[in-house]
């Protein structure tokens, strides 16, 4: 009889030890998913700004040639060592906005989606 509540009792503790690990395992890979998640979002927001915010900078008057809702564009020096015009845009549609970025002097003037 006593072997048999061993037996039955070291079942009872494999069990919990196993649902401990399971119970591990889901929060590990739960705190994993969130991390990543961060991760993409701040490279999808933080980057795009940031590249932005040195263009801005790097602007030679305060006037800028164009300012709109869903535009701008002004005129900035030393990205390429010269004077370069800088426009930013949204396209696309609402739910699926796009913001590009065109140098003058990069790419033959070709627009960068930097940010969706």
């Amino acid at each position: 009889m006593g072997t048999m509540l061993d037996v039955i009792g070291s079942i009872v503790i494999r069990g919990a030890i196993m649902l401990a690990l399971i119970n591990l395992t889901i929060q590990m890979n739960t705190a994993l998913y969130q991390k990543t998640a961060l991760a993409s979002t701040r490279q999808s927001t933080v980057i795009p700004v940031q590249i932005m915010c040195d263009d801005i900078y790097r602007a030679k008057t305060s006037v800028f040639e164009k300012a709109k809702l869903n535009e701008i564009k002004f005129s900035a020096g030393d990205i390429n060592d010269n004077s370069e015009t800088v426009y930013y845009y949204l396209e696309g549609a609402t739910s699926a906005k796009g913001l590009y970025r065109q140098v003058s002097s990069i790419n033959n003037n070709t627009p960068a989606l930097i940010a969706h």
